[in-house]
């Protein structure tokens, strides 16, 4: 976060996932955008309260255990009898429901529901799939 607050960044669109072996083009981008400000701050561990407040507004970037139960969703809210707690993959939590958070996923929108997944909240714990 603090690279995103110093250096440009580019596009998703400019720089799509290919899921091949290659090379990084890093030289053929020049970045368009920054975080504003401090732009970012940490949130408690294993805090469902505090996750709760910060995702307010913006978007907040979490980890998660894409385990089989998380590659293979569809649709629904995932439980956290579902998932692991073994964190292997960067996510982007964009909001909530009444149990549930919203997590945006970087596997295209044919993945879970158009690209999103909804995890069920579990308390000041972990959190189902270790969110």
């Amino acid at each position: 976060m603090t690279y995103l607050v110093s250096s440009a960044t580019d596009k998703e669109g400019d720089y799509t996932y290919k899921g091949t072996q290659g090379t990084c083009k890093q030289s053929s981008y020049s970045g368009v955008t920054k975080l504003a400000g401090n732009g970012y701050y940490s949130v408690s561990a294993n805090s469902q309260s505090a996750l709760t407040s910060a995702v307010g507004g913006r978007p907040i970037s979490v980890l998660v255990d894409a385990d089989d139960a998380f590659q293979s969703y569809r649709s629904g809210i995932i439980s956290n009898a579902s998932c692991g707690k073994t964190l292997n993959h960067a996510v982007l939590l964009v909001g909530y429901g009444t149990n549930y958070w919203i997590v945006k996923n970087s596997w295209g929108t044919t993945w879970g529901e158009s690209g999103y997944v909804r995890l069920a909240f579990t308390g000041n714990d972990s959190g189902t799939c270790g969110v």
